[in-house]
């Protein structure tokens, strides 16, 4: 064993190779999170002279999705687990309440526009939804709003707190959010498709055809995220929280002044790669596949938008039957 070794666990670790696997870590993500800007981009939809001139763009869904994807990318680069207040670099944009509190903002967003995307959808086929269904996807809005609120003000008081009760409540959260956006979605894909309105061309079929297709990746990637929750993040966090309160072990935990402050540095400062095995995972999955998602809402909505004024131009278009 070389004099640079160490242990970790009780393993022998090669420090140089150690830091040199967690610079490989940072980078991938980081590459990815440039592959992610770019796809967002590319995702922006084009609204037609039309819509600007009548003031019909979707401005809003634009800026969730962008906040959502430039924080995921911002985190990459100045990676921290705000919990055990370790970070990859000792930097003021790393302290654990900075990248808590940008969390916070586009975990927000992506959950908004998650609930505006399914209720954009509701509106454009409408008159396809039985009251029900429609009533739901209406009132998922508020509901999915204010449930991502609550979550990500859990989630802050918990880091803040250094305590891991708010943050199990902010995983169950997460739960009931992705579980009643994924039913929303399925009611308005397997309850009541979408069909071909009539008199449109088949163009216009095709965009609703690669809605539903965008719709199935959506509930796909719901399911996973729902199930991931459930078997994965939520246990680990309950398994956290027995650490921390067992008999005999002391873990701090503060009042909401005092934790700003501890939370405002970092306490560990590490690059090597097995200090972040514990969390490397949900980090490598959240900011992958969560960028891929909103920008596939966005390309979503684009289509929802089109093939709905294609459809009403058509309907407009046609020749009304004298009686």
């Amino acid at each position: 064993m070389t004099a640079a070794a160490a242990t970790a666990g009780g393993v022998p670790v090669d420090v140089a190779a150690d830091i040199q696997n967690g610079w490989i870590w940072i980078i991938l993500l980081c590459t990815i999170g440039v592959g992610n800007l770019v796809f967002f981009w590319k995702s922006i939809p084009k609204p037609s002279a039309a819509a600007v001139y009548s003031g019909k763009t979707d401005t809003t869904s634009t800026v969730l999705a962008g906040i959502y994807v430039f924080v995921c990318v911002y985190r990459s680069v100045f990676m921290t687990d705000t919990h055990a207040r370790m970070c990859f670099t000792d930097t003021v944009w790393n302290w654990p309440i900075m990248n808590r509190g940008l969390a916070a903002v586009a975990e927000i967003s992506f959950g908004v526009l998650g609930v505006r995307t399914l209720r954009t959808i509701a509106v454009a086929t409408g008159r396809f939804l039985p009251p029900a269904v429609e009533w739901y996807t209406r009132n998922l809005v508020v509901l999915g709003s204010i449930v991502v609120v609550v979550a990500n003000t859990s989630s802050t008081i918990g880091v803040v707190t250094h305590h891991s009760a708010p943050l199990i409540l902010e995983e169950c959260l997460w739960f009931v959010y992705a579980t009643t956006s994924t039913i929303g979605a399925g009611l308005c894909v397997f309850q009541l498709p979408l069909p071909k309105p009539a008199g449109v061309d088949g163009s216009v079929e095709r965009k609703w055809q690669l809605i539903r297709t965008l719709l199935y990746i959506l509930i796909v990637a719901g399911s996973v995220f729902a199930v991931y929750l459930a078997v994965e993040d939520i246990p680990m966090y309950i398994r956290q929280y027995r650490r921390e309160t067992a008999p005999g072990v002391v873990h701090p935990v503060y009042d909401l002044s005092t934790g700003l402050a501890d939370s405002s540095r970092c306490h560990i400062t590490t690059k090597r790669w097995s200090a972040w095995t514990g969390v490397w995972l949900w980090q490598t999955l959240y900011f992958t596949f969560g960028p891929i998602a909103v920008s596939l809402q966005l390309r979503l909505l684009s289509l929802v938008r089109s093939a709905g004024d294609s459809a009403s131009s058509s309907a407009a278009s046609e020749p009304k039957k004298e009686n």
